[in-house]
């Protein structure tokens, strides 16, 4: 089976449509997380950041969901996860407090 490649105007809208798909989950995320469904979040987020490893806001839901279920430890490691992803592979580190406050 082949795979067509989209011409370069198509491949501008099917960006597009994949930025609306993310904000559209996004958005999706953080009315479970402010309903505290937390724990339920976890297994997705972990999908989430596996599919966009450099979407912080995705880590930093699963850290929170992470916390917000008693799961400190493996909070802490998912965020380790992160530093160590952007150090390695863009040489930065996380970014401010701000985008690590995440609704309850």
């Amino acid at each position: 089976m082949s795979t067509l490649s989209p011409g370069r105007v198509l491949a501008g809208h099917v960006d597009y449509l994949e930025e609306l798909r993310i904000h559209a989950q996004r958005i999706r995320v953080e009315a479970e997380m402010r309903a505290g469904r937390h724990r339920q979040l976890v297994p997705e987020l972990r999908d989430l950041v596996a599919a966009h490893p450099f979407n912080e806001w995705f880590h930093q839901a699963l850290v929170a969901s992470l916390r917000e279920s008693g799961r400190r430890g493996e909070a802490r490691t998912a965020f380790q996860a992160l530093r160590t992803l952007l150090r390695d592979e863009l040489g930065i580190e996380p970014a401010d407090e701000p985008l690590w406050s995440v609704p309850a």
